[in-house]
């Protein structure tokens, strides 16, 4: 039975009824069964960068076996590689079990996470990453480290890759001192920490704190309307936003139109600190923090086959009138979607990419 309150997930005209995410890639397995051009089925590569995915090595066909075989070839090729990176001779010897929270100092409100070792969660990673050397991050920021926040944005650096991360402060399950660590991360961390105080004093030696501060303002602002160029991706019906609003007379429900359908509208607050970002549903939402609280958004879409009306009847019956704003096909997808050349081809287009701020 064909539920109508589930979305399809779609690449261009396939819909994609396969998918395995390992290490840094995901494959897909899509089917078009409206195909005429001996294409109807696909198998491909995708790296997901929150509002929007890129499809790689992409290989269609007829025959249906086929694409399977690939499929599976590709899944095993992927663990293969993931399996030789996460057990490279750097990480031989070390205890890599996933630290639990009998391991760790655990957080409360109170707590300032600014300069901390933080362990996340191991439920919060994919399940390839739930051990001790994808745990460990030095926490640079974010409001989500304050203490008493209305925010829960925390960016962190990963002590054994480097990499920079973002997490929410739900999903730190508490701190460890650096005395504790063990020796393999007592090196990642004296070198991330020698790497942010250098670029503290090279890059803007002659500036105080103040001016500093008023720099990070202006950068920001030049990356928010950079942003806003790349998701210059018009829809076909306007944007939907639903508010929990926090007022000074307590917390209300609201919703407004974006009336222009552009996604990029959607990066415009009169708050004094807004972060967007796309949670683990796919869907696009915003902290926006002001002087009596703190708003949270949700941007859906119209379908097309949405009634007039339904802004004024937007409840729980009609709710599925509207789209997630990420899983736009039309727009977000079907105009971004390879172009598939013919049986056994590539195509390695590109997509827009957004960085949740």
């Amino acid at each position: 039975m064909n539920d109508d309150s589930t979305e399809k997930r779609m690449a261009g005209d396939y819909e994609i009824i396969q998918a395995v995410q390992i290490g840094d890639r995901e494959v897909v397995l899509g089917e078009n069964p409206q195909d005429e051009t001996g294409m109807k089925y696909m198998c491909a590569f995708c790296r997901q960068n929150a509002l929007f995915a890129e499809y790689s090595e992409v290989m269609a066909s007829d025959d249906f076996p086929e694409i399977v075989e690939l499929f599976g070839q590709r899944i095993a090729e992927q663990a293969q590689k993931t399996h030789i990176e996460l057990n490279k001779p750097r990480i031989q010897g070390i205890d890599d079990h996933p630290i639990t929270a009998e391991g760790c100092i655990p957080i409360s409100h109170e707590d300032d996470l600014h300069g901390k070792i933080v362990v996340i969660k191991p439920e919060v990673l994919r399940r390839e990453y739930r051990r001790a050397t994808r745990q460990l991050k030095l926490c640079l920021g974010g409001f989500g480290a304050s203490p008493h926040s209305r925010g829960s944005a925390c960016y962190c650096v990963d002590l054994y890759t480097g990499k920079e991360s973002r997490y929410e402060r739900m999903d730190v399950l508490g701190t460890i001192q650096p005395e504790d660590l063990p020796d393999w991360d007592k090196h990642g961390l004296t070198a991330i920490q020698q790497e942010q105080a250098k670029k503290k004093t090279t890059k803007y030696p002659d500036l105080s704190e103040d001016e500093r501060i008023s720099l990070m303002y202006e950068i920001n602002g030049d990356y928010l309307d950079d942003e806003r160029a790349n998701l210059n991706v018009q829809l076909s019906q306007p944007i939907l936003v639903v508010g929990d609003l926090g007022l000074w007379n307590g917390r209300r429900m609201g919703y407004k139109e974006i009336p222009s359908g552009n996604i990029r509208d959607c990066l415009y607050s009169n708050t004094d600190y807004s972060t967007w970002y796309v949670d683990r549903l796919g869907d696009l939402r915003c902290n926006a923090i002001h002087h009596d609280g703190t708003n949270f958004y949700l941007y859906r879409v119209y379908k097309d086959s949405a009634s007039p009306g339904c802004p004024s009847t937007c409840t729980s019956n009609s709710w599925w009138s509207c789209l997630p704003l990420t899983g736009r096909p039309e727009a977000a997808l079907k105009s971004c979607a390879p172009k598939l050349p013919g049986k056994g081809g590539y195509d390695d287009q590109r997509r827009i990419e957004y960085q949740a701020l």
